[in-house]
């Protein structure tokens, strides 16, 4: 439904009406999916989901739409989770070629600003290559978070600088729960941050300094799978400080074998174990053998994983290059019998 609209001045001189767009909406449903038809399909498939409200028991979702003369000009995509929306991930930012210059981008991110701190969110995520994207991104206060190689990356812009420190302070003993669609910017938050180890998911190829966002999707299609699960860590304010998932293998020849990941923020390192077991016990129905991978330097995810009765099944020399440092890959296996 639209849940307020307004008119803008462009700098062209024409007016483009904004409306704010929250699931379920059937006519925007069926505009946006033509409008929005270019992106990747797991992408696609997504907002479909959010605009059809699949995913509205977790996530808020709001669509910011500029019309002009009935048509669809641009559009900007953000969600929060449904109960906290302190943190958010920002997206599907698009306008249409032939109506480029005008500042169709620029009036709508006014609107996402505005309502996303009226709404109290304290730190937004996107991930962007685009060199004229980011320059509109930087005008708003968005700043570079997670620097990999190249161009692209994660921006974030915060609210308060302290962000970090308040948002994964060590608040007591956290919650072990199943994942949900409204954590994905929980993840963003967690799985970009400067971190000590250089392995963040081996499934899928998540290292130190690798944007993380469309990676969430994999997970989730993952845990919602036959033979899937993942599970978080969640604080007594709903923050996400933990992940662990399992993934069954991809072939039919692996059917009887699935990879245990896991990713923990430092100030929870002591509540690991908790996490871990609670994804070995939901591994038991789901395959024969269950393994990890640990890098030599993550020296925080080996003894967890011997405590659970992993052992090492083998060495992978050389595996990595680190500041000119060959790192070994050690692969830990637990057989249920």
């Amino acid at each position: 439904m639209v849940t307020w609209e307004r008119d803008v001045t462009l700098r062209s001189g024409e007016t483009m009406r904004v409306r704010c767009v929250e699931p379920p909406d059937e006519e925007y449903l069926r505009k946006l999916r033509d409008f929005l038809s270019h992106k990747g399909r797991p992408w696609f498939e997504d907002i479909l989901a959010r605009l059809r409200g699949e995913r509205a028991a977790h996530s808020a979702d709001f669509f910011f739409v500029g019309e002009m003369g009935g048509e669809v000009v641009g559009h900007i995509w953000y969600t929060v989770p449904r109960d906290t929306q302190d943190v958010g991930t920002l997206g599907h930012v698009y306008t249409r070629p032939d109506q480029r210059g005008k500042g169709i981008c620029h009036a709508l991110m006014e609107a996402v600003v505005e309502t996303f701190k009226g709404h109290g969110g304290e730190a937004m995520f996107l991930s962007t290559g685009n060199p004229e994207a980011i320059r509109i991104y930087e005008q708003f206060g968005f700043r570079k978070y997670n620097p990999p190689e190249g161009e692209g990356g994660i921006y974030r812009w915060l609210v308060a600088r302290d962000f970090d420190e308040r948002y994964f302070a060590y608040t007591g003993k956290p919650e072990v729960r199943e994942a949900n669609w409204g954590d994905l910017p929980r993840f963003e938050a967690l799985y970009n941050c400067p971190h000590p180890w250089l392995l963040r998911d081996y499934s899928l190829g998540v290292y130190r300094d690798t944007p993380f966002e469309s990676q969430f999707l994999q997970m989730m299609r993952d845990a919602e799978s036959e033979w899937g699960a993942m599970l978080v860590m969640s604080t007594r304010q709903n923050h996400v400080v933990g992940a662990a998932r399992v993934v069954p293998g991809r072939s039919r020849w692996e059917e009887h074998v699935a990879t245990l990941e896991f990713f923990v923020h430092p100030n929870y390192f002591v509540d690991m174990p908790d996490l871990l077991g609670r994804a070995v016990e939901s591994a038991r129905d789901l395959c024969d053998i269950l393994r990890a991978f640990a890098p030599e330097c993550d020296r925080e995810r080996h003894e967890p994983l011997r405590e659970l009765g992993f052992e090492m099944t083998a060495v992978l020399e050389n595996q990595y290059r680190v500041d000119g440092r060959d790192i070994d890959l050690l692969v830990y296996t637990l057989t249920f019998v």
